[in-house]
């Protein structure tokens, strides 16, 4: 399959990203306070701990959703086409994000001062967008394939209907 490059495409997740680095900052002072800080885990599990709840608690769950459905609006589709993106996209997208974000995370919560924690997840987030990208893209894309088909049968059948 061919990608080109696609300036609207790259200005969504421009916008996106732009929306929920912030978020991400508090979630990552956030989960310093509540594992660190609050519950007061050993230095040793802390890293895990704050694996475990970013990934399976609330963040890679909700941000999955979020990014689905953001885009869904900044590309024009209806509420409707946009459940639908979501609904077929979701668990998929969850997916791969758990083949990369807890290794990820891991390393960052271990390895990286929480000053620094969003850059270096921010890094690695322009290799995640591309991926995320190129699922929306391959998507819709499949979505369209499916259209065409079902256009040309019906035109096809139209077509044999009328000469019979």
């Amino acid at each position: 399959m061919n990608y080109i490059f696609a300036q609207q495409r790259l200005l969504r997740a421009i916008i996106y990203g732009s929306g929920t680095a912030p978020l991400a900052h508090v979630h990552f002072n956030f989960l310093e306070w509540l594992v660190v800080k609050k519950i007061a885990f050993r230095a040793s599990f802390v890293p895990f701990v704050k694996m475990f709840i970013d990934q399976f608690g609330y963040w890679a769950p909700c941000i999955t959703a979020v990014y689905h459905v953001s885009m869904g609006v900044m590309e024009g589709l209806t509420y409707n086409e946009t459940m639908d993106r979501l609904k077929t996209l979701y668990w998929p997208t969850l997916k791969a994000c758990w083949m990369i974000w807890p290794a990820v995370m891991i390393v960052n919560f271990r390895f990286i001062p929480v000053a620094h924690q969003l850059n270096f997840c921010l890094a690695v987030s322009l290799v995640w967008a591309t991926i995320l990208s190129v699922i929306r893209a391959s998507e819709a894309s499949h979505v369209k394939e499916i259209e065409s088909i079902d256009t040309i049968s019906i035109t096809n059948y139209s077509v044999e209907a009328t000469q019979q």
